[in-house]
């Protein structure tokens, strides 16, 4: 009785190795990005909360801020000014300057020559409004990743969301909350005067 042994050719094992190779490129790239798209999402958390900490120093401590984003040939940063001293350790983590390495272009309508100051003044009274655009290189004509932060003023929230946000909705927003905060102080109130 004649075995005949099976053996694989040169085409067919020059085959399997490119269809390996080819989807262990695709793997590569889907990685890459997943790697890059969590970078630029950390980074915007990061300026975000860095920008929630403005206003609650301007609330908190009662300290006029000013949240200065500087761009230029070597990157993008910011960082945080007030008019209140602090002890020193605390005053080394305000004053800290952050980097923004995925983010590649920001935008506000305060800014002008490359540099934005975002205003957090009088405990609320002057709060710089609108949008804040962070945007990923470019893709051909696509971004690759997009977020954006609408600054409402106080005393709403500092929300990052990935579709801007109208002026309409913005606006309504604001009323909505400001007149619930209204009847919430009122019914306190109310209470106050009612309790013997």
């Amino acid at each position: 009785m004649y075995i005949r042994r099976q053996h694989f050719s040169l085409i067919e094992l020059l085959v399997v190795l490119t269809l390996i190779a080819g989807i262990a490129a695709v793997v590569g790239i889907n990685s890459q990005k997943a790697l890059y798209q969590q970078r630029f999402q950390s980074e915007v958390t990061e300026f975000a909360d860095r920008l929630r900490l403005a206003q609650n120093l301007m609330l908190v401590a009662d300290s006029d801020v000013h949240f200065i984003v500087e761009a230029n040939d070597t990157g993008i940063k910011y960082r945080i000014e007030t008019d209140t001293p602090f002890s020193p350790h605390f005053d080394r983590f305000i004053k800290k300057i952050g980097t923004l390495k995925a983010v590649h272009h920001i935008s506000h309508s305060a800014g002008k020559d490359g540099t934005i100051d975002l205003k957090f003044l009088s405990k609320g009274s002057v709060m710089t409004p609108g949008n804040i655009q962070l945007v990923s290189g470019l893709k051909g004509n696509e971004y690759l990743f997009e977020a954006n932060i609408m600054l409402h003023g106080f005393p709403s929230p500092i929300v990052v969301t990935e579709k801007k946000q109208n002026e309409e909705y913005a606006s309504n927003y604001d009323a909505n909350l400001t007149r619930i905060m209204v009847q919430e102080i009122q019914m306190v109130n109310h209470e106050k005067n009612v309790s013997p």
